[in-house]
Parts: C-alpha cells; sequence; structure tokens
C-alpha cells in the first residue's frame, strides 16, 4: 500500500467550530478544502495519538487504516457537547484485492466527526473503503450522529462486475452530512443503513457518481434521508448488476420483513446511462412518503 501523504486527524478548539462549520457550508467540488493547518488548530498526528485510538497502515504503508472501538482521545468541546474529531489529508492508493474494510471508524461514545478532503484508490474485495458505524445494530448505534462527509476522492479499481464493493457505507446512524464527494467505479457508492431509523436533517448532495456501479447512492432500513443535487453517469449494461443509480430499500439482513424506508426525498438529480437501466429503484410498497423530483434521463 502507497501512501503518498501522512494522515491527520485535528483536534478543534471551541473558538473555531463555529467558523470551521461555516466554511464547511461555502465549500464546492471545485473549490476543494479550506486550509485547515493554520495557528487556529491544534494538529497531532496519529502516529502521536496514545492508545485506545490505534492506526494500522496509514503511515507504514503495512495494512488498512483501522480503528480500535474506543475513541477516548477525542477533545471534549462545551459547544457541540460532545468530542469533536476531524480527520483529513489520507490519501492511500493500495491493489490489494484481498476481503478488508479499508477505513472503519466504529466509536463506542459519542463523537462529532468531520470527514474531508481524503483520497482512496483501493482495490479491496466484497467489503468497504471507508465505514462509519456497522453494517448491523452494535454498541456503536446512533454514536456518530451527525457526521460531515465532504470534499472526498474515493475510487475502486476492481474489474469484477459482481463484486459487491462498498465506496462509503454510513451504518446505524442518522443526520449524516455526505457533499461534494466524487465516487468513481464503486460497486456501492455511497448507502446509508439502518434498522428503523429515521432522519431529521442531513442527506447525500452535490456528489458526483461514476461511470460504473450497481447502486450510487440510496437508504437501506433508513427513514426521511434527503437526496438532492446529485450526477449520476453510469455505463454499466442489463445484466450487469444495476439495481439503480439510488435505490430504497428495507433492511432485510435479519428476516423478512425488515425495517422499511419511507418518507425519503429525491429531487434535483441529474441522471446519465449508457444502456436503459434503473435510475432510481424502490422496493414494493417502499415509495409511501417519498417525494420525487425527477429529470430528464439521458440514454
Amino acid at each position: 500500500m502507497k501512501h503518498e501523504m501522512p494522515m491527520k486527524i485535528l483536534f478543534v478548539p471551541r473558538e473555531s467550530l463555529r467558523c470551521f462549520a461555516i466554511i464547511s457550508l461555502l465549500w464546492t467540488a471545485a473549490q476543494g478544502s479550506p486550509t485547515v493547518d493554520s495557528a487556529l488548530y491544534v494538529e497531532k498526528l496519529a502516529m502521536d495519538l496514545p492508545p485506545p485510538l490505534t492506526v494500522r497502515g496509514a503511515l507504514t504503508g503495512k495494512g488498512p487504516v483501522q480503528y480500535s472501538e474506543n475513541l477516548a482521545s477525542q477533545r471534549f468541546d462545551p459547544v457541540y457537547s460532545t468530542n469533536v474529531l476531524v480527520i483529513t489529508g489520507i490519501d492511500t492508493n493500495s491493489t490489494d484485492s484481498s476481503h478488508f474494510d479499508v477505513f472503519r471508524l466504529s466509536p463506542t461514545t459519542n463523537v462529532l466527526v468531520f470527514f474531508k478532503n481524503n483520497r482512496f484508490t483501493v482495490r479491496n474485495s466484497d467489503d468497504h473503503i471507508i465505514l462509519f458505524g456497522s453494517e448491523e445494530s452494535s454498541s456503536a448505534d446512533h454514536k456518530l450522529d451527525g457526521i460531515t462527509i465532504t470534499g472526498n476522492k474515493i475510487v475502486w479499481t476492481g474489474t469484477d462486475l459482481t463484486d459487491d464493493d462498498h465506496g462509503l457505507l454510513t451504518g446505524y446512524s442518522i443526520n449524516a452530512i455526505i457533499k461534494y464527494n466524487f465516487i468513481q467505479d464503486c460497486p456501492y457508492g455511497t448507502p446509508t443503513k439502518s434498522s428503523g431509523f429515521n432522519y431529521t436533517c442531513g442527506g447525500v448532495a452535490y456528489n458526483v457518481y461514476a461511470s460504473s456501479f450497481k447502486v450510487g447512492t440510496g437508504a437501506k432500513g433508513l427513514s426521511g434521508v434527503r437526496f438532492y443535487n446529485n450526477s449520476f453517469y453510469n455505463t454499466r449494461n442489463t445484466g450487469q448488476g444495476v439495481v439503480g443509480s439510488i435505490y430504497i430499500n428495507s433492511n432485510n439482513d435479519q428476516g423478512t420483513p425488515g425495517p422499511v424506508s419511507t418518507n425519503c426525498q429525491i429531487y434535483n438529480n441529474v441522471f446519465y446511462t449508457k444502456h436503459q437501466v434503473s435510475n432510481i429503484y424502490c422496493d414494493q410498497g417502499l415509495a409511501r412518503g417519498t417525494e420525487m423530483r425527477l429529470q430528464p434521463v439521458l440514454v
């Protein structure tokens, strides 16, 4: 695994957080990220962090980036009444095709995470490039509510069209803000998942998904998620596993029928497909309460 840039974890002091939040709202994909290496931030490299926060591979190039369950090293901030963790500057390039999560964060204490301006170009199989939370209910439920994921580039370099690798999964949390990311060739781009949770804010917006995928984004057992102003370009043909650029489905992992996804909002998205494949797919009965404002589909 080759790493061109060190990973930096920034702990943000109280007086900087409001300014930081305002800057975040002004980001665009073209503009990139604001300068964070300034006197306003207390910077600490991952190699300097004490246990139980551990990092494998980010600086040594010997394996995936993984975090232990207990993240006691966050800085508590009274403005948000929680721990705050900013992760930025990861640049990972890996040709390892084995089964593993390249980056996983599953804390057992509440933490407000800003995951910004990172790059992943990897070849792992049938797992996750980035996993926030988990695939099933656990002690990490709701610990990452309100996470901000923006300005990242995630590229999967595999060629197996049957692979189910996930680019970025947010599991068992609500109100994630997933914006201004570029997702390339990930079989599943940025799915969201739970067992009956409900979003009240946040959503998936201003992302670009290209150019080969089964699912761009969606909600699985998770209600109230907003999908807006995203662009999808898919060159896959029928018979190549395409479900839909946006997929709204129930979570049947623990049995059928499982928790459903309702009251989602889908609007102002642009779809371009090279072949006649689905752009929006809802499991039967799951469109209940879902608001859709659709654009012409170019084929």
